[in-house]
């Protein structure tokens, strides 16, 4: 029998089509923060990559704060959105009028705030990815993770692999950072045989 990591890693067709469904989801996230923000925002191209857990590398992004997604219907699993706790600042302070440098902390209405603005942005990716694999998806309201360790230990849970997408993200005047997707290779497998469900009824 195949080790866990050699039957998960992806390979480049099912990391294309990832890599596509990806695009088109954070296409209309990018739309939604938009929105909220009255800035323009940019998510650029993800950058794929099936790894073990233990080579998983987020410490740049360090503080880091995790944003758990579960999909509940049309798809199962779960994704992880890791952003930089500086970069949440500043998204904050431009919505609540506030200087990012007076927030020392991330008190519960801040956390409150994050979760509102994910679970647009996340909703949106929802339902532009439904729209593509033609079948509704829905997910739970996002769950904060503000600390390294209840991410890594939400991973270790999952297997022995994860795939991380990486995504620039620009929004103008305010935030020119990167931050990563994660999911279970499960998940990443799912989405795949279902794009291909989606494409074979065209």
């Amino acid at each position: 029998m195949t080790n866990d990591n050699e039957m998960y890693k992806l390979t480049e067709m099912e990391t294309d089509v990832i890599g596509e469904v990806m695009n088109i989801s954070m296409g209309a996230a990018a739309t939604a923060m938009s929105t909220i923000l009255d800035k323009k925002v940019n998510i650029t191209t993800p950058r794929i990559e099936t790894i073990g857990i233990e080579e998983f590398e987020f410490s740049y992004l360090e503080p880091v704060i995790g944003v758990l997604i579960k999909y509940v219907e049309g798809i199962d699993g779960t994704n992880i959105l890791l952003l930089r706790e500086e970069d949440l600042k500043k998204i904050l302070g431009h919505l609540l009028s506030m200087d990012p440098a007076e927030m020392v902390e991330l008190d519960e209405i801040s956390m409150s705030a994050i979760c509102e603005i994910m679970n647009q942005m996340m909703g949106s990716a929802a339902g532009a990815l439904a729209s593509f694999l033609g079948q509704v998806v829905n997910i739970s309201p996002p769950e904060i993770l503000n600390t390294t360790e209840n991410v890594r230990e939400l991973f270790s849970l999952t297997g022995d692999s994860l795939v991380s997408i990486k995504f620039n993200l620009s929004i103008e005047g305010l935030v020119d950072s990167e931050f990563i997707s994660a999911m279970d290779p499960q998940l990443a497998r799912e989405i795949v045989k279902k794009s291909f469900g989606a494409s074979e009824m065209e």
